[in-house]
């Protein structure tokens, strides 16, 4: 296995992969290929030098991208991307992408937090990020609405 950087010839490649992926997560919402690569091109727009991409010989078996964020007085890895082919998982390959992905954002920007949004439909991956170190963050709720019930209120 190699990691290397994401190429823009990789975008339809993994953005099948991600939508493969997460298609079990949520029956009700599923990521569309249209949107997966608005949300890849975003992550490249803004840290293109943290976006991998985890090669068998010419096929993607994996990817991570991730975003900066500014957070009071330093920069937090928020928004990321990872993924594994469903035939390559439980082999290291998420790991060793997220391990290139902190290391590097550590290296360049000395980043010392990371924030991941889990979702908790099922006990994975959230079982898989707590076996990394990644603990859930007291006194810290995600809050969502509505654009229109935000819109009317107004």
């Amino acid at each position: 296995m190699r990691i290397r950087l994401f190429n823009r010839k990789d975008l339809e490649e993994v953005s099948n992969l991600i939508v493969d992926s997460y298609k079990k997560e949520d029956k009700d919402r599923r990521w569309s290929n249209e949107m997966i690569e608005k949300y890849i091109l975003l992550h490249l727009r803004l840290n293109k030098d943290l976006c991998f991409v985890a090669t068998e010989g010419d096929r993607i078996i994996g990817a991570g991208l991730c975003i900066l964020k500014p957070q009071y007085n330093q920069l937090v890895m928020d928004s990321h991307i990872l993924v594994v082919h469903k035939d390559f998982r439980r082999q290291g390959v998420g790991s060793k992408v997220l391990r290139k992905m902190v290391e590097k954002a550590n290296k360049k920007y000395e980043i010392e937090q990371i924030e991941v949004s889990i979702f908790t439909l099922t006990n994975f991956p959230i079982s898989w990020y707590e076996s990394l170190g990644f603990r859930e963050k007291k006194n810290h709720t995600l809050v969502v609405a509505n654009v229109n019930q935000i819109t009317r209120g107004i």
